[in-house]
């Protein structure tokens, strides 16, 4: 059977290609398992389909982490956007869906959060180490992170926010307030109020 779409690759003629690719995917396989964070199922390391071949997550290596991406919205879009919802006046079949639901504007890397947090950056010596300084900062009631988020803060987890603007049309803006980086930044500013009222108090 041919398919005009698909060309014929007999295993004759790309034997040689065949068996090079897949060396070169269980090379890139074992440098994954190496460096990504563990995820159920192996997920991490699993190689994924992307327009252009086979591609991995982005792999955590010095100072590289650094630039992984991470998205927030803000509480006080919340009201808006499910009052928007139940506003609606489509049929439910057509107005109830699943939305990824994030700030406006660019994710922020994980080093502008440092930054947006005036926190120091600590290292340690290697994934099993991080999630076990977790686990005791979360045991201890210090961190309200717990451990299972271990691979959500070392990988980079972007979701598309496209079928929210498309559904929120021309009542994006008024639905949608604030950036990614509003939001990230204004957990520190309801602490910081916490903080002047206990002082004042």
């Amino acid at each position: 059977m041919t398919d005009e779409l698909w060309p014929a690759l007999p295993y004759e003629a790309w034997k040689d290609t065949y068996a090079t690719l897949h060396m070169w995917t269980q090379v890139v396989g074992k440098v994954a398992l190496a460096q990504a964070a563990p995820l159920n199922h192996s997920w991490a390391v699993a190689l994924q389909v992307t327009p252009r071949g086979l591609s991995t997550r982005t792999l955590p290596h010095g100072r590289r982490y650094l630039e992984n991406r991470i998205q927030f919205v803000h509480v006080d879009d919340m009201g808006p956007l499910i009052k928007h919802i139940l506003c609606k006046t489509e049929p439910e079949s057509q107005r109830l869906t699943i939305f990824n639901v994030a700030g406006s504007g660019e994710p922020l890397t994980f080093e502008q959060c440092i930054a947006i947090a005036k926190a120091t950056l600590r290292r340690v010596p290697g994934q099993a180490a991080f999630r076990l300084v977790l686990r005791v900062l979360w045991e201890l009631g210090i961190s309200a992170i717990p451990p299972e988020a271990a691979p959500y803060m070392t990988g980079e987890y972007i979701m598309s926010t496209e079928r929210l603007r498309r559904f929120l049309g021309d009542h994006y803006e008024d639905v949608i307030r604030y950036t990614i980086s509003d939001a990230f930044a204004d957990c520190f500013k309801t602490e910081d109020r916490l903080v002047a009222q206990s002082a004042t108090g």
